[in-house]
C-alpha cells in the first residue's frame, strides 16, 4: 500500500555497493569466501567492469 511504502521508506530498485555476505552470517553457516574470488568480485573500484569468462567457466576479469 502507499502508506506501507512510505512507512518503510522504500525508494524502488536502486544501484548500490555490496560488500558481500556479512562475516557473522558466513561463520553461522560454516562457509568462507575464497580470497582470490573475493578480490575479483567485491573490488568496488572495478564496479563498472563487465565480467568475462573463458569457455571453461573460469572468471577472467
Amino acid at each position: 500500500s502507499k502508506i506501507g511504502i512510505e512507512e518503510i521508506g522504500y525508494k524502488g530498485n536502486m544501484p548500490n555497493v555490496w560488500d558481500g555476505v556479512p562475516q557473522d552470517v558466513l561463520d553461522q553457516h560454516g562457509v568462507a569466501y575464497d580470497e582470490e574470488w573475493l578480490a575479483k568480485c567485491v573490488d568496488q573500484s572495478q564496479r563498472g567492469v563487465i565480467a568475462e569468462w573463458d569457455e571453461d567457466g573460469n572468471l577472467l576479469t
